[in-house]
C-alpha cells in the first residue's frame, strides 16, 4: 500500500507540473476559456453519454455514485491525451493548428463493500490564442492603417477526491470534492502604421484558487435477466468565486510604456449551478444506448468584460 501510494503521489505531482495548456483557438478568448469535457475516453467514445453509466472495469467521472461499483480485485489508473487538428481563416489569413493537449489522470479503487473512492486531476478550461486582424484604412487620414493583436493564455485546473457508496442494491450515491486553481491573461494591442503615432493595449488578468462540489446518484432497474437500464443524475455547486480581476491599460511608443494604469474589479467572478440526467440502456456486456442531458447556468454567472476599446 506505501508503494502504492508513492506511486499515485509521484504520477500526480508529475501530470500536475507538466499539465500543459495545449489548446490553440481564438474561441478561447472568451470567458474562462474552452471547457473540457469532463468525460474518459470511453465515454468520449460515446459522444459523452456518461450519468448512466456504471461499470467495475471503467472509472466514470462524471458521476460519482458510479465508483460504489468499484471492482474488489482491480485497482484501475486511466491516463488520457487529445490530438487535434485545426484550421482557421479570418479574411484573407489562414492558419493551420496543430493542439496536443492532457485530459485527465484518474485513480480508482475499492474501499469497502458497495464503497469506491477515485481521485484524479483534469483541465476544466483551456486558453491559448494569437490572432490579428488586418490592417484597416482610418477614416480621416490618407495612408494610416491601424490593425489589433490579439493573444491570451490560461486556464483552470482541478484535483478532485471523490466516493461512491451502496446503501441499498437498486441505488447508488456519491459525491466529488475538487480544488481549482489557474490564471488567464488576455492581450489586446491596436497599433498604426504610423511610427510616430502611439499604440494602446489592454490586459486582462486573474488568477483563480476556489472549491466544487458535486453530488450524484444512479437507480438501477433490471428489466430482465440479460437487460437493465440505469438513471442517473448530478447536481454541481454554483458559488461566488472570491477572486479579483484587473484591466491594465498602456500606452506604448515604439514598445515603450508612455502611460498606464490598472484598474481592480473586486469578486469578479462566479461559477454556474450545473444540472445533469441520463438514462443508459444495458444488453447483457454487447450493447448500451444512452442520452444524457446537461444544463450549465453560466448566463446568472458575473464575468468581468474584456473590451477592445
Amino acid at each position: 500500500m506505501k508503494k502504492l501510494l508513492f506511486f499515485i503521489i509521484t504520477i500526480l505531482s508529475t501530470t500536475i507540473s507538466h499539465a500543459q495548456n495545449g489548446i490553440n483557438t481564438p474561441y478561447s478568448r472568451y470567458g474562462f476559456g474552452i471547457q473540457s469535457e469532463r468525460a474518459m475516453g470511453f465515454n468520449k467514445g460515446m459522444a459523452g453519454v456518461a450519468q448512466g453509466f456504471r461499470d467495475g472495469q471503467q472509472i466514470n467521472i462524471a458521476n460519482p455514485a458510479s465508483y460504489s461499483e468499484a471492482d474488489s480485485l482491480t485497482a484501475l489508473f486511466d491516463l488520457g491525451l487529445s490530438l487535434q487538428n485545426g484550421n482557421y481563416k479570418m479574411g484573407n489569413l489562414q492558419q493551420n493548428i496543430r493542439n496536443t493537449s492532457f485530459d485527465y489522470f484518474a485513480f480508482q479503487f475499492r474501499a469497502a463493500k458497495n464503497w469506491g473512492v477515485t481521485l484524479g486531476i483534469m483541465p476544466i478550461t483551456n486558453i491559448k490564442y494569437n490572432f490579428t486582424s488586418s490592417a484597416e484604412a482610418l477614416s480621416g487620414t490618407e495612408n494610416v492603417t491601424s490593425s489589433y493583436n490579439f493573444n491570451g493564455d490560461g486556464g483552470l485546473r482541478e484535483v478532485f477526491l471523490g466516493m461512491g457508496w451502496r446503501p441499498i442494491k437498486p441505488l447508488s450515491i456519491g459525491f466529488n470534492a475538487s480544488y481549482l486553481w489557474g490564471d488567464y491573461t488576455h492581450n489586446m494591442t491596436m497599433a498604426f502604421s504610423e511610427s510616430s503615432a502611439f499604440s494602446m493595449a489592454r490586459i486582462y488578468s486573474a488568477e483563480i484558487n476556489t472549491y466544487n462540489l458535486q453530488a450524484g446518484l444512479q437507480y438501477i432497474q433490471p428489466i430482465n435477466k440479460k437487460d437493465k437500464i440505469v438513471i442517473g443524475a448530478t447536481y454541481t455547486l454554483g458559488h461566488h468565486v472570491n477572486n479579483d480581476a484587473y484591466r491594465k491599460n498602456e500606452t506604448l511608443n515604439n514598445a515603450t510604456i508612455e502611460t498606464e494604469s490598472t484598474d481592480t474589479i473586486k469578486n469578479a467572478f462566479q461559477l454556474p449551478h450545473s444540472i445533469s440526467a441520463g438514462i443508459t440502456y444495458y444488453r447483457s456486456n454487447n450493447l448500451r444506448i444512452g442520452i444524457d442531458f446537461e444544463l450549465q447556468k453560466w448566463s446568472d454567472c458575473k464575468f468581468p468584460n474584456q473590451q477592445t476599446s
